[in-house]
């Protein structure tokens, strides 16, 4: 290998060192937020019409470059009976995040306990108006693995030396910490038959990271986590009698990092039970990209696809793939509460 060469492959192994490190300073997202509630805000814990839901995602992002990316979250919300509660409710819900990306198998594991309360705003039956907030606490753990580090001082000139120091600073290949985070969401929503339920907005605003923990791997530094602003509103709009309308946005500031997705869809209903969907989004910050999606709605499953086409200067590497996405939503009951007084939420 001659010099020329080994610099070349010194300067790829460090860029791609570098992207691993610095991207997962950002939380992970997925293009269909909208379908991730619990990583948009606590205040959207237990928003849904039910007694509990379970949702589950997947993501796989830029397969042909290097620092290919496969995140995974399963979260778990429940409505919860208190008889003594006159008018609001109360809701709890559990999330899994996991992430991976890169040759070092860069790594974020997280698990979280969610608590919100549903208000009504006004006093009448048939509310249409509701406040909630929600906190959150989680438990992370960043990680990764050492074996496939390679570094500049390895490089003999006659090759790569595993046995050779790294002339590194001493740094842990983990680090542990607990953050927390809060949420408001207001949704408005016509009452009455479930057809005319259909129609709802929902609004609201959620700060992650709140107590910016310190995510460092080198001993004795401190490297805090910034905060992450969450902006976003979800609609759907009863057009005909087997025909919605959906409009929805999300806004993510972390840091140096921004992103925003817009996007609208339609929802076409097949009698009682069935429904599918076919919507378009587009995302505009670090990364633009178009993303048609499609979801399908039997009885109480509901399954989600979506595909980033990537549309900005990192389309060079990923030739329009940004990558597939996932999800699947199920759905339990009704709320337990009704047994307690009329529950015209959701």
């Amino acid at each position: 290998m001659n010099v020329n060469t080994l610099q070349r492959v010194c300067i790829s192994l460090s860029l791609c060192l570098f992207l691993g490190f610095f991207l997962h300073a950002q939380d992970i997202h997925y293009s269909m937020f909208n379908r991730s509630p619990m990583n948009i805000s606590p205040g959207l814990v237990g928003v849904f019409g039910g007694d509990m839901r379970i949702t589950g995602n997947y993501r796989r992002q830029w397969n042909s470059v290097p620092v290919a990316y496969k995140t995974f979250t399963a979260t778990l919300e429940h409505k919860l009976s208190f008889p003594k509660v006159k008018r609001g409710y109360f809701t709890g819900g559990l999330h899994f995040n996991y992430d991976d990306a890169g040759d070092l198998s860069l790594a974020q594991s997280q698990i979280g306990l969610s608590g919100a309360y549903i208000h009504p705003l006004t006093k009448k039956e048939m509310n249409h108006h509701f406040l909630s907030g929600g906190l959150q606490v989680a438990l992370s753990q960043r990680n990764f693995n050492t074996q496939n580090l390679r570094v500049d001082a390895q490089f003999s000139g006659e090759g790569f030396n595993r046995n050779l120091p790294n002339q590194e600073e001493q740094f842990n290949d983990n680090a542990t910490f607990v953050n927390f985070s809060g949420g408001l969401n207001y949704r408005f929503q016509n009452q009455g038959t479930d057809q005319n339920k259909r129609t709802r907005i929902d609004i609201g605003v959620a700060i992650f990271h709140l107590n910016r923990p310190n995510k460092s791997f080198i001993e004795g530094a401190t490297s805090k986590l910034d905060s992450r602003y969450s902006l976003y509103g979800i609609s759907s709009f009863k057009l005909l009698e087997d025909l919605d309308m959906g409009l929805l946005a999300s806004g993510q500031f972390q840091g140096a990092h921004e992103e925003f997705v817009i996007g609208g869809n339609l929802r076409k209903y097949f009698g009682d039970n069935t429904a599918f969907l076919l919507g378009l989004s587009y995302r505009l910050g670090d990364s633009d990209a178009l993303i048609p999606n499609l979801a399908f709605d039997y009885r109480n499953f509901s399954f989600g696809f979506s595909f980033d086409w990537n549309l900005s200067k990192f389309d060079a590497a990923t030739t329009g793939n940004g990558g597939p996405e996932f999800s699947m939503i199920y759905t339990v009951g009704q709320p337990k509460s009704k047994v307690y007084k009329p529950c015209p939420i959701f």
